[in-house]
């Protein structure tokens, strides 16, 4: 039973702050239409949701990020493939 609480306040909490991003997005877009920026009112939405998710908050301490860029001093995680070692591989035999 408790259980089923829980997963009903998980879903009420995605629920509302669903319900709030929708708001301040039409909001924000209504206001940008009426002096004709809503098309820059998108662009710049998307832009902000992408920056907002690049964040390393939400990767635990030591955790790398599969695209090195994001990580520190661009240290790449265990198996990933790169231009230089294909070019070993084929060149250099190795």
């Amino acid at each position: 039973m408790n259980l089923l609480i829980v997963v009903l306040r998980v879903i009420k909490y995605i629920v509302r702050h669903c319900w709030l991003r929708l708001l301040i997005f039409t909001t924000g877009f209504w206001i940008f239409n009426k002096f004709d920026f809503g098309h820059l009112w998108i662009i710049l939405t998307g832009f902000a949701i992408i920056y907002l998710n690049l964040s390393t908050e939400a990767r635990k301490p030591g955790e790398l990020s599969a695209y090195s860029v994001f990580n520190e001093g661009f240290q790449r995680i265990m198996g990933d493939l790169d231009a230089e070692q294909i070019d070993q591989q084929l060149r250099r035999g190795g």
